[in-house]
């Protein structure tokens, strides 16, 4: 399975950075960073196409759903075995960098556990214990 990652401005190298801190090797993810020069994203991602073997697997991520980068990436998810998920976080990369091969059912799941990751987290006010009740 190969990964390409488009985003607007440096988000993508900066989840490659950190992921290759968390991992060791994200070598199976290609990045872009959209609109920081004249690259097309579109050119970037088909001469990333155009290095996969037809049989492999592509996961195509972006940013922002309905975004100018997910909608060049969705012209170009018609090959076969190749999906497109929007609105991407950490969690979901990681989780897919860990995995050897995807389908629908796996990339769903994904999704759901990564939206489970997002959560606002707040200190639980603590009952004050007085040390004879402590031990």
């Amino acid at each position: 399975m190969r990964i390409f990652l488009a985003t607007h401005g440096k988000m993508a190298s900066g989840i490659k950075n950190t992921l290759d801190i968390l991992l060791g090797d994200s070598s199976k993810l290609v990045v872009f960073d959209a609109y920081l020069d004249e690259s097309s994203v579109d050119e970037v991602v088909q001469e990333f196409l155009l290095t996969v073997d037809e049989s492999e697997t592509v996961l195509l991520l972006s940013d922002i759903f309905g975004g100018s980068v997910n909608q060049v990436l969705l012209q170009n998810s018609v090959r076969a075995n190749t999906y497109l998920v929007a609105g991407v976080n950490l969690p979901f990369i990681l989780d897919m960098m860990l995995k050897d091969t995807v389908d629908a059912e796996i990339i769903d799941n994904s999704i759901e556990e990564s939206r489970n990751a997002l959560q606002r987290v707040e200190v639980a006010k603590l009952e004050v214990v007085e040390d004879e009740e402590f031990f």
